[in-house]
């Protein structure tokens, strides 16, 4: 009885795959801008959740979702001795271990005209390679580094920290920088505090969002791989070792709420800029923070009856 019911499990999920996607093995070597010419006409599909999978491809996810899983247990081991209040939630770990290897490859632009004049990143389809185009309309998923998760309905003028802030506001304040991984494979950093603002895109349909809490030891470079993992993910794999926090939905048409106007709008880069006295900062008042890796300004400034020179270097990212 136990493998009728995994067998119907299966056959049920291969169903809903199939019922929200239309899938295409390609079958002979071809540009991507050729196929999404004769493809892309349905009004039924997304293409901003194209997905485009090579098994090639599975050996490298592999490996990496073998760094974040032992990445995530060493520090997990670290902090537990150390007597750390903050530690990482092994449900993070478990789901991680359970998330499966796709083969996804990132695609840069689904716009075939914008891939027809930049042939640099126009790539080659190989056959046996296979595309998914899906048909219904995904979410934002936020994913907590406490072990929670959030399905969220997708709000146009949205950023990574408006997701947070919806999905849990209390974590949302122990949170300094989120990784965003975009429906097409890509990824990028959002800093979503008001000291490390810094210019970022939307968050588009179908995208992930990881917020490590702060504190939590995860270090940057594990985040990035823990995001281009995520990227790989297409299909929006929950299990039971994560907690689904009950949040309100934000409907569609609704008119503006707390809910549905960005605390974000108009983001821009804080711009350095030198103080008087040489260090980063405001004219007279100077601040904590550091110019970017490899800068070198050269400043005067004139406040009677002083005049000042300054020599600016800074070489790495402090």
């Amino acid at each position: 009885m136990r493998y009728i019911c995994q067998i119907i499990g299966v056959l049920f999920l291969l169903f809903a795959f199939n019922a929200f996607s239309e899938q295409h093995e390609i079958k002979s070597a071809q540009r991507l801008s050729e196929w999404l010419l004769k493809h892309s006409k349905s009004p039924r599909v997304y293409l901003s959740n194209l997905s485009w999978y090579r098994d090639t491809e599975k050996s490298a996810q592999t490996k990496l979702k073998y760094d974040i899983v032992l990445g995530l247990s060493e520090l997990n081991q670290l902090a537990k001795s150390a007597g750390s209040k903050v530690h990482i939630n092994q449900k993070i770990i478990d789901w991680f271990q359970s998330l499966p290897v796709t083969g996804r490859i990132s695609i840069p632009n689904v716009d075939p005209r914008w891939l027809e004049v930049n042939p640099e990143k126009n790539p080659i389809l190989m056959p046996g390679d296979k595309i998914h185009l899906p048909t219904d309309e995904f979410g934002v998923t936020v994913v907590l580094s406490s072990g929670e998760f959030c399905d969220l309905a997708h709000v146009p003028n949205f950023y990574a920290g408006d997701y947070i802030r919806v999905c849990h506001d209390e974590f949302a304040k122990k949170v300094d920088v989120a990784w965003v991984a975009q429906p097409n494979g890509q990824t990028h950093v959002a800093n979503i505090q008001k000291w490390n603002l810094n210019a970022q895109d939307r968050v588009g349909v179908g995208a992930w969002i990881w917020a490590p809490q702060r504190g939590s030891l995860i270090p940057s470079g594990l985040s990035n791989k823990i995001v281009a993992f995520l990227a790989t993910q297409i299909l929006k794999e929950k299990t039971e070792q994560l907690i689904q926090r009950d949040v309100k939905k934000i409907k569609k048409g609704s008119s503006p709420t707390d809910q549905t106007i960005s605390k974000y709008s108009g983001l821009k880069s804080l711009k350095y800029s030198a103080s008087n006295w040489g260090v980063t900062g405001l004219m007279q008042v100077p601040s904590a923070r550091f110019q970017p890796e490899g800068s070198f300004v050269f400043q005067s400034n004139k406040t009677t009856p002083y005049h000042r020179y300054n020599l600016i270097f800074t070489p790495f990212d402090w």
